[in-house]
This record gives structure tokens, sequence and C-alpha cells, in this order.
């Protein structure tokens, strides 16, 4: 994710880099976040999702650039000599096996290969990157970005370099101004038959219990 507040301006230069190839425009707005209770798939196995709702309104204040695919295995050893991946016959296909803490390194490394400035400090790090147990005590924000005279995760909104999508901005960019389940509309069912997912996702209606490579379903927009 790359933001583009006020003080960038969608024109700044830091968002000129952003719009290059692979990336999208996500245009402030608001939007309902969460699920109705009743929505099919919410429940599975006799366990509800609680942490889908309730459902509330949700500002984004900021117009952001984002990939428009996941990670690929090319992007990645792009970066790094290590791929963790399991499935590694498929170059285009996403990168698997990182961790959260590996997400967060990859994102500083785009940063750096950009000449901007990272957007996290890992600490209490241990094990080798990207061999399946890279660990981390925690991670912050790298410095006031924002200029409010200490550190804290507020800063992230105001990084020039790249980082992970809040879960707010996600969903926001997921549901691309719908309200259904799905951005080609509402499940009928969880099963693996359900001609609204086909389309756009791989799943084990459709896969061959493996990933796939990127851009081959219908976008949200």
């Amino acid at each position: 994710v790359w933001e583009c507040n006020p003080d960038h301006g969608v024109d700044g230069p830091l968002c000129r880099l952003a719009r290059k190839p692979g990336y999208a425009l996500v245009s402030a707005g608001s939007f309902t976040m969460g699920t109705p209770v009743d929505e099919v798939g919410r429940e599975a196995n006799g366990v509800v999702a609680e942490d889908e709702g309730p459902q509330h309104n949700v500002l984004i204040t900021a117009d952001f650039f984002m990939m428009r695919h996941e990670v690929t295995r090319s992007q990645w050893s792009a970066l790094f000599d290590l791929d963790p991946s399991a499935f590694d016959d498929c170059e285009g296909c996403p990168v698997q096996q990182v961790s959260f803490f590996e997400a967060l390194g990859y994102a500083n490394a785009l940063s750096q290969q950009d000449g901007v400035a990272s957007c996290y400090t890992l600490t209490g790090c241990s094990g080798a990157f990207a061999t399946n147990n890279y660990v981390c005590t925690d991670a912050s924000a790298a410095a006031d970005f924002d200029g409010s005279g200490s550190i804290d995760d507020e800063d992230l909104y105001s990084c020039p370099g790249h980082r992970l999508p809040t879960e707010a901005e996600w969903e926001f960019a997921y549901r691309a101004g719908g309200q259904t389940a799905t951005y080609n509309g509402d499940l009928s069912s969880v099963g693996c038959d359900e001609p609204v997912v086909d389309p756009i996702a791989w799943y084990c209606g459709n896969d061959a219990n493996r990933t796939e490579a990127v851009m081959q379903k219908q976008p949200n927009n």
C-alpha cells in the first residue's frame, strides 16, 4: 500500500512513484464494514464468525495505491535469495508460507528498492528470514512520520514507503463499492459448487489443491 494523503497529494512525487504497473488507485470514501449475521458463509461448522460484526460505517480518509494481485514468487525472489513456497514450479503464483513479520520485511525491502523510507521496525527477531521459522517479538512504525512528537501506529498512515493495508482498507478495496458477500454477488452455499465464486477465485470447486498464477480470474473492478 502507498498512501496519498493531503501532504503527498495524488500528483505528488510519492504517488507518481506508486502509480507504476501493478498498482491500482483506491479513492477515499466510506463503506459499511462487516457482514450481516444471516449472511451465508459467516457461519462455518456451526461456529459464527463474531469478529465479522457488528456492521459499522468506516471512513477511509485518504486515497491509496494497492498492488493489484498477491505478491508472486518472482517478485519475492527479486528481493530475497530464499523462497519459502511449497509449490515451486510457478513463478507467477503467489509466494507461500510467508509469516506476518516476513510480510513486513518484504514491504520494507520494497521501500528500500524505491529509495523511500521503510515503514516498519522489527524487534526481537530470530530464525532465518524466509525459512518458515522467522519470528519477532514486536513490530512498530519506524519513525515519527506524522510529526506528532511520538511514534505510534498512526505514523504508518503517513509513512512514504510501502506498508500492509489495514483490515478496513483491504475490505474497502475488495468490496469496490458493493455490499454483497463477494464482489460477484451473495453466496448460495459454502460448498465446492458455487457459481458466484467460480469466476472470481480458486477454491475447492475449481483448483487442483495447489496455488495458481495470479490475475486469471475476473477482477472486482
